[in-house]
């Protein structure tokens, strides 16, 4: 018999259309989706498919275990990621180049008010979006 944290495991792998569960993650490298091992508040082990939110912030997306709040990520498995072809390249560290690049979404959002930090990580996450929608927008 299969144990509903086995059961999960084959129901999150199937829906991602993999054979098995991938490396676990070596925090070096961006992902996009990954399966996420997780605890839940009434104790059962379960997993997850995670993706990238509209702020590059971990979000999950589909829950294939019990219906319980999920009280922590034990594991994150990765299975895409973040090409280099979609992160535009900068020649300097500085604001400038960030904010030009940035500008040009008109949105009407005053990037010069933030910090080369914050300017990185919108970039990233515009990165990640634009990935997703052109490569992943099945899922």
């Amino acid at each position: 018999m299969i144990s509903k944290t086995e059961q999960s495991l084959i129901d999150a792998l199937s829906y991602c259309g993999l054979r098995e569960l991938p490396e676990k993650d070596d925090k070096e490298s961006v992902w996009i989706y990954a399966i996420a091992k997780v605890q839940k508040a009434d104790g059962s082990i379960s997993y997850v498919l995670m993706t990238k939110d509209s702020d590059a912030n971990d979000k999950i997306k589909k829950d294939f275990g019990n219906v319980a709040i999920i009280r922590k990520i034990l594991e994150v498995y990765p299975y895409a990621y973040l090409k280099q072809g979609y992160m535009p390249k900068f020649k300097t560290q500085g604001k400038e180049e960030r904010v030009k690049y940035l500008s040009r979404l008109n949105d009407g959002t005053d990037w010069s008010a933030m910090t080369v930090k914050q300017l990185d990580k919108k970039i990233l996450a515009l990165s990640i979006q634009k990935q997703i929608q052109i490569e992943y927008n099945k899922i």
